[in-house]
């Protein structure tokens, strides 16, 4: 059988930087995709988080995601 490729679906667990806190969350850096930030996003605790923090966090192809943890 040949190789088959397929679209990647999911998220992958990425290294980021809050870039803004918001009324409703964060907006998250990527660390590693330049360039690249998250929509507004939350937590999965209630963990405060501040500009420049480094957390562990995921986004969804649909754009929302969710931070995991600082670093």
């Amino acid at each position: 059988m040949g190789e088959q490729k397929c679209q990647m679906t999911g998220a992958t667990l990425e290294r980021g930087q809050i870039a803004e806190v918001t009324a409703n969350g964060y907006r998250v850096a990527n660390l590693d995709r330049n360039g690249l930030n998250s929509r507004e996003i939350t937590g999965i605790d209630n963990t405060a988080y501040a500009v420049n923090d480094l957390v562990l966090f995921c986004m969804f192809p649909d754009g929302g995601g969710k931070i995991f943890c600082k670093l």
